[in-house]
């Protein structure tokens, strides 16, 4: 994992668990689409979805769109790494 997506996903998962999700939301919305698709695609399910619940629909649409290409991306680097 990327160093400035793992510390997006502490940040998160940081919120998540002190259960302020206004500074939550504010964050997610200083992030880049494929930025927040990066750290949902980093979480559990649960805490995946809820993030995309604190989204605007239109935004949503968006990350939901960026995580497909997220966890390609991702499944790509494991795989090359198993190759070397």
């Amino acid at each position: 994992m990327e160093k400035k997506i793992e510390r997006f996903v502490n940040i998160v998962q940081d919120y998540l668990s002190s259960n302020v999700p206004f500074k939550l939301q504010r964050f997610l919305n200083k992030l880049h689409i494929a930025d927040v698709a990066d750290v949902i695609s980093h979480l559990e399910a649960e805490e995946g979805q809820k993030i995309l619940n604190m989204l605007k629909p239109e935004v949503t649409a968006e990350v939901l769109n960026e995580v497909d290409s997220a966890l390609a991306r991702s499944e790509e680097r494991r795989v090359g790494k198993e190759c070397r």
